[in-house]
């Protein structure tokens, strides 16, 4: 990546800072408001995500006076996930031709401050050369329009949950000591935020929501979208930064490869190099107003698996109860589809036991459409009250026993509620859809909008329709990756609504 023009930088000053909290104190007063993580710093909803309020201000400053330019590149994550390491990857990737690790401007300057944060509002000026990288925690659907606009490429890290949470849970812990003096006896405990994290209450959350943005983002621009893992940049390294150095548009030459640049750059970046740099042991990073954060905060241990010293049992345990609405991976567990109803005013990550909700299934052979497996299916969940016959709101089309056509399973899991399971029919060359039927009321809305979940076993697939069209399958789980079929746009004509689109469902 060669240096080139850039988005206007913005030098970031206290009067800036105050500018931007009274510009924005009306808006963000009228927005929903739960205690946060700190008694002092509540949680604000907008677009559907929380943010505490000094970074819900340089988001709403961002979205109205940033303007991305086409060839900016941006790493996005949530919170905690390996922002730090990842962008001084990719700054001594897009670099490499004017600095080596001894004289690249990270043995002197932060991460974050080599490559600045939109929602901070703290564009420096770089004290190298200018890139065009920037870097953000927001949602995708909460990014400036321009970027997504100008079709800007944008890398996006996320990390397991649990490991997220404990690094986000200490972060937060040490930075309230330092910026808001008392309130560090009054921060939630350890259990108090997992369980906050949990129902989606932390920065930038939900979690989930937050990942499959841009994991969806991802399989609709997958030239400008590029998705990592965090233990996959652990585990793979070396290919990964060639992936970053590909996306980046400054892939490594042969002699490149010869003379070990991509080893020498991995063990520049490494968490022990970079965490010993004097900077990082003693600097600060400004925030505006008197806040800083020691440079020191951003580097604890960046392990995977660390959580493990942090969570009980019971509290992974919790963790594995919880519907993660729109998980775009299955961690050994089953895609299955969630749509949850009855009132509830948003999705978000829910005990099991209190939410009534449609199970659907994917692919079944016809032979395997009863009650039986719809009670089985549904127990995996949680307490089937009653299920009634799968096969009573279907019509049978041609094909051979046992083949997979299109059909689903619907069931009402809930202890609190009745459970009873209707399926929406089946769908195979030349049949046609049997329309969705529920004897606990509103079965048809499933129809229009469905939202994945893990579960337990094996893969199922999922697809996301909408008036008739199939806008979205994804037929299996292959790992820990989701592969998707072709999609079609039907017109709505008989002849689409007839049309043969299988699911191929894992099953054994």
């Amino acid at each position: 990546m060669e240096p080139s023009s850039m988005s206007k930088p913005i030098i970031a000053s206290k009067t800036t800072v105050e500018w931007r909290e009274k510009k924005y104190k009306d808006e963000i007063s009228n927005l929903t408001q739960k205690n946060g993580w700190s008694p002092s710093q509540p949680l604000c909803l907008y677009k559907d995500f929380w943010f505490y309020p000094f970074f819900l201000q340089g988001a709403l400053y961002a979205r109205d006076h940033f303007q991305a330019q086409p060839n900016d590149v941006f790493i996005c994550s949530s919170m905690k996930t390996g922002c730090t390491w990842i962008k001084s990857l990719c700054f001594s990737i897009a670099t490499r031709s004017q600095f080596d690790d001894s004289t690249s401007p990270l043995r002197t300057t932060v991460p974050h401050d080599c490559i600045p944060f939109l929602e901070f509002g703290e564009y420096f000026t770089a004290q190298g050369p200018k890139i065009p990288l920037f870097a953000s925690h927001l949602p995708y659907t909460c990014l400036p329009e321009s970027v997504i606009d100008l079709g800007c490429k944008i890398i996006y890290l996320c990390r397991d949950p649990k490991d997220t949470y404990v690094s986000m849970w200490h972060f937060f812990r040490k930075v309230v000591a330092t910026t808001t003096p008392g309130d560090e006896d009054s921060f939630v405990s350890n259990e108090e935020g997992f369980e906050l994290f949990c129902k989606g209450l932390s920065s930038y959350g939900p979690y989930w929501d937050h990942v499959l943005g841009y994991w969806k983002a991802s399989l609709e621009r997958p030239d400008k979208i590029l998705f990592f893992k965090y233990e996959d940049l652990k585990k793979e390294t070396e290919a990964c930064v060639r992936k970053l150095a590909e996306f980046l548009e400054c892939p490594f030459s042969i002699e490149e490869e010869r003379e070990g640049t991509v080893q020498k750059i991995i063990k520049f970046c490494s968490f022990e190099s970079l965490s010993n740099l004097e900077v990082n042991k003693t600097g600060k990073q400004v925030k505006g107003r008197g806040r800083f954060v020691e440079n020191n905060k951003y580097f604890r241990k960046g392990k995977v698996g660390d959580w493990k010293n942090y969570l009980s049992a019971e509290m992974d345990e919790l963790e594995n109860d919880r519907v993660f609405v729109n998980q775009p991976w299955n961690f050994n567990k089953a895609l299955l589809a969630l749509n949850d109803y009855d009132g509830l005013e948003a999705l978000e990550s829910i005990p099991f036991e209190i939410t009534p909700f449609w199970v659907r299934i994917y692919g079944l052979p016809l032979r395997m459409m009863n009650e039986k497996i719809g009670v089985a299916v549904g127990e995996a969940v949680g307490p089937v009250l009653e299920a009634e016959s799968l096969n009573a709101h279907t019509s049978r089309s041609p094909g051979s026993e046992g083949s997979h056509q299109r059909g689903s399973f619907g069931g009402f899991i809930s202890p609190n509620h009745g459970a009873r399971a209707a399926c929406s029919g089946i769908r195979g060359s030349g049949s046609q859809s049997v329309p969705s039927k529920s004897v606990t009321g509103g079965g048809a809305a499933f129809q229009n909008h469905v939202d994945s979940m893990v579960l337990r076993g094996k893969s199922v697939a999922r697809a996301l329709t909408y008036e008739d069209q199939l806008c979205e399958i994804i037929s299996r789980i292959d790992g820990r990756v989701a592969v998707k079929t072709p999609r079609f746009q039907g017109d709505g004509s008989s002849d689409n609504r007839r049309r043969d689109a299988r699911f191929e469902g894992c099953y054994g």
